[in-house]
């Protein structure tokens, strides 16, 4: 992925986590080793699509997803509920992140949400964010592939 879109894409996604949850967010950006990453507890995938081509994975614990769920909707969630709620979380993180890009030139398209499970192994993993949510906790978002 080219410098230009990719701090785009990463100010866009940041800006959209600060949008979508109201809580203070510390931040950092997550370098990637050479190893693959494992999903935490879970996790949750969106890919960006044309003009590029970048898989967003955003892991955590299902705690972590619980909390968040209460911060947003206003009850913690478990269980298959929990499993619906982080993929409609990606969603409007994904969303919001598109609406911004536009702001920025790129239109992108996003595809369905898939949940991932701690079995999960990322490869292709080349950065993203590592975010601490005040009242929520830790999460990670990593981006793989891209042009």
């Amino acid at each position: 992925m080219s410098q230009n879109i990719h701090d785009v894409l990463l100010s866009s996604l940041c800006e959209s986590m600060r949008n979508v949850i109201p809580r203070p967010i510390d931040q950092s950006e997550a370098e990637a080793d050479a190893n693959p990453a494992t999903v935490n507890e879970m996790g949750v995938s969106i890919s960006f699509a044309n003009p590029i081509s970048v898989k967003m994975i955003i892991d955590g614990e299902r705690q972590m997803f619980s909390k968040m769920s209460e911060v947003l909707f206003g009850m913690p969630m478990e269980g298959e509920m929990l499993d619906s709620c982080v993929g409609e979380i990606a969603n409007i993180i994904a969303g919001g992140t598109t609406t911004l890009l536009s702001n920025h030139g790129i239109a992108a398209d996003i595809t369905p949400p898939s949940l991932l499970t701690e079995r999960a192994t990322i490869n292709g993993y080349e950065n993203g964010l590592a975010l601490n949510i005040e009242e929520v906790g830790n999460m990670r978002i990593m981006l793989l592939g891209g042009n």
